[in-house]
């Protein structure tokens, strides 16, 4: 039984990450009948192709919660109900909104869950309220870059089915129906007895999400300190929650139950604790939103009670497998997610030391199992996220007992006590959020040491190498072998791109959006151009795209950055990169106010340098043209090597371009061409690319932006001169390598595509 349900799963997940191609699968399973054992192979595969036609199903049902292409950026007016806390953007607010319908559209299909960002919101909405919108919808579209996130599994595993914004309309109204006699007006009705409640304004957002995972209070700055520390699980209603509460019911119910009946050993009292001890579990996962960490927290705790129930140990790996085979038949996608492999992993480690008893005191067996999980956990969060705090295990060994100890019993007090009494509700509260006070202190202290960082994308070969090195090295030292986990270790670090020449260089045209991030690099040397845009719901380019990507590409610093001009869509992310990033020198051809603290060099013609047998050259503007317009400003660099070369153009128009054709138009020439101003008509004179003839055109703009960038004139000026247009837009970052046997060009999402990506043109 064990064998088929770990088949069942596995079959499970080879149909969801073969969805574009399940033949192969099915394939592989008719060749059973040919093995010679293949009797004893019957139920294994048996479970093994009911797991991948369960994942097809479910995959089938996905793609049809996903808002139909032909109605992408149509204006339509939906009622929904806001079904998670609305969360503050810049200017406005970002909601989440289930049970749309279209108003008076009958047979129109509308995705049930969707986000929508709202502008300057007349009045604040509230979870559990009935909104009439006037919204532009499409599919989830996020940018597809190396070290990215990937946003579109992301969105699938949340099963949400279209984002947008809402558009400015005199009948755009929200209506407070939600009571507390439902989930969501419960919840909303916590989290402002919450607020009401704490004194201290700092530790709100923390208690709120501890009570009803309402996280609208929680600043970038304290998601910041939660990652350096590797303590983000604290304020994510989860496993250590769940549990938490779960087994403080299973107590409480056993001694109760002793005291009244005097059978304290009885088997009876602990069933009757067990079931207490779920429905507790399951209580509170209501209550916080039943997110997916909850849902999968109570699922264990659930088996857990029935194996106790049955009589058999409720850790174990029968209980573990029968937890992870009961989310994927809830829900096949969640095996696409990264939480569920972090939990089921520590879960694993657990389950592990469990059967490895030992004689030893109960502070030395906790210290010794969270120095196991830290170790065991760290190569599949490098995977995941790129970085490992090297403080984590300590932080984790101060703010895992103390919150679980001191905090979270009192916020959980403080909800059983919020409707029959609400001033020891308070006071619960307000002590809670005094003991979190210190260890928020101690975390932001311990922060500002900078988190372990990976160099290079390890990929889940790497993972694997890593994660069976360091299994080798824990083994006793009386077995033979160790030394292997030291040489798998080197592998999986090893840089998987081949190493430059010189003369020769790479460029990579990152995904920004509606923005500009080009990366160039040398055999020891690599320069920035631009920084990509700030972003309205919050964070910027800089942090989410060029950090991770250098990351992932092993870039250690940078050499320069040259930011082209002021824009916020050229230099939005660059306060963001200087902060979280060495780099040596920036270039500006004007004042950047993102830029205001930091030391830069002027941008201006005739500046050259030289790296690795590459050349770079500023060929505008020229010290005489500082009146010009902010975009015919943009400092204008050409990289040209023996093997080919690049001009990297900003936003300058007809202006800039006229001048740089009177001053210098055989300079002008290049292979390859960051299209000037994203391909708007402004730019890209015929006469300009006639000069440059490049051979490759890269387009940097967002996906339906609302410029309509590129215009359909401007790209059909440069294929009828021979260029071959590459988009960021639809291909994700493009890298293009220049080297001594020729250029080589290749997409993003072309050699990283999934099903739940939408296919590049």
């Amino acid at each position: 039984m064990r064998l088929a349900g770990l088949c069942f799963v596995m079959g499970v997940l080879c149909g969801l990450l073969t969805a574009a191609r399940p033949q192969l699968l099915y394939f592989s399973l008719l060749l059973v009948p040919c093995c010679r054992h293949w009797r004893a192979l019957a139920w294994p595969c048996l479970s093994l192709a009911i797991g991948c036609a369960w994942a097809l199903w479910a995959v089938a049902r996905a793609e049809r919660e996903l808002l139909p292409t032909v109605r992408e950026d149509q204006a339509v007016v939906i009622g929904a109900r806001v079904t998670g806390f609305p969360m503050p953007a810049d200017d406005g607010v970002v909601l989440e909104l289930g049970d749309a319908q279209e108003r008076g559209a009958r047979g129109a299909f509308l995705p049930t869950q969707m986000r929508v960002s709202w502008r300057a919101a007349p009045s604040a909405p509230r979870l559990g309220d009935w909104c009439e919108l006037h919204v532009r919808l499409r599919r989830p579209h996020g940018l597809a870059n190396p070290g990215g996130r990937d946003t579109e599994r992301a969105a699938l595993v949340r099963h949400l089915g279209a984002v947008g914004y809402v558009i400015a309309h005199p009948g755009n109204r929200c209506a407070h129906i939600a009571t507390r006699r439902d989930l969501s007006g419960l919840r909303a009705w916590l989290s402002r007895a919450i607020a009401r409640a704490v004194v201290n304004t700092e530790a709100v957002g923390a208690l709120k999400a501890l009570a009803v995972d309402d996280r609208s209070a929680l600043s970038d700055a304290d998601w910041l300190v939660m990652r350096r520390t590797g303590t983000a699980h604290l304020l994510a209603i989860s496993g250590l929650q769940i549990t938490l509460a779960a087994g403080s019911c299973f107590a409480v119910c056993r001694w109760l139950l002793g005291l009244l009946w005097a059978w304290r050993q009885d088997y009876l009292v602990l069933r009757a604790a067990w079931i207490a001890s779920a429905l507790c579990a399951w209580a509170y996962t209501l209550v916080a939103g039943a997110g997916v960490p909850s849902v999968r927290a109570a699922v264990m705790v659930a088996c857990a009670a029935l194996a106790a129930l049955r009589g058999r140990r409720a850790v174990s790996w029968d209980t573990w497998l029968a937890s992870l085979t009961a989310l994927v038949l809830w829900d096949p996608l969640c095996l696409l997610g990264a939480g569920l492999w972090l939990s089921f992993g520590a879960v694993a480690v657990l389950v592990m030391l469990a059967g490895h008893r030992e004689r030893r005191s109960p502070l030395r067996l906790a210290w010794r199992t969270h120095l196991v999980m830290a170790i065991a956990l760290m190569p599949l969060t490098a995977l995941l996220f790129g970085e490992v705090p090297w403080c984590a295990p300590l932080a984790n060994l101060i703010a895992v007992p103390w919150s679980n100890i001191f905090v979270v019993p009192l916020v959980l007090l403080g909800m059983l006590c919020a409707a029959w009494a609400p001033m020891a509700a308070a006071l619960l509260w307000d002590c809670a959020a005094r003991l979190w006070a210190p260890l928020q202190a101690l975390l932001t202290w311990m922060a500002q040491a900078p988190p372990w960082t990976l160099h290079h994308d390890v990929g889940l070969v790497g993972a694997l190498l890593w994660s069976v090195g360091l299994a080798l090295l824990a083994l006793p030292r009386v077995l033979p072998g160790r030394w292997l986990g030291a040489v798998l270790l080197g592998v999986a670090l090893l840089p998987r791109e081949r190493p430059l020449a010189d003369g020769e260089f790479r460029v990579l045209q990152l995904d920004v959006g509606q923005g500009l991030a080009v990366l160039v690099r040398t055999r020891q040397h690599a320069l920035l151009y631009d920084t990509g845009p700030r972003w309205f719901d919050g964070g910027d380019a800089g942090e989410s795209v060029v950090v991770p990507a250098l990351r992932a590409l092993g870039v250690a610093r940078l050499d320069d950055v040259v930011v082209s001009h002021a824009d916020l869509d050229h230099a939005g992310g660059a306060e963001s990169l200087l902060k979280l990033w060495p780099v040596a020198r920036v270039f500006s051809s004007e004042a950047v106010a993102t830029l205001r603290h930091t030391v830069t060099t002027p941008c201006i013609a005739p500046t050259r340098w030289h790296y690795d047998g590459v050349d770079f050259e500023v060929l505008h503007p020229h010290a005489d043209e500082h009146n010009a317009p902010r975009n015919d400003s943009s400092c204008v660099l050409r990289v040209s090597g023996p093997h080919g070369r690049l001009l990297l153009a900003g936003d300058i128009e007809l202006g800039a371009e006229h001048a740089l054709l009177a001053r210098q138009a055989q300079a002008l020439a290049a292979e390859i061409l960051s299209v000037p101003h994203h391909g708007s008509s402004s730019s890209s004179s015929e006469a300009f690319v006639r000069a440059v003839q490049p051979r490759l055109a890269l387009i940097a703009a967002g996906r339906h932006n609302r410029y309509h960038l590129p215009q359909a004139e401007v790209v059909a000026r440069y294929e009828s001169a021979g260029a071959r247009v590459m988009n960021s837009a639809g291909l994700g970052a493009i890298s293009v390598e220049v080297l001594a046997n020729g250029m080589h060009v290749e997409s993003y999402r072309a050699s990283h595509w999934g099903w739940w990506q939408q296919r590049p043109p």
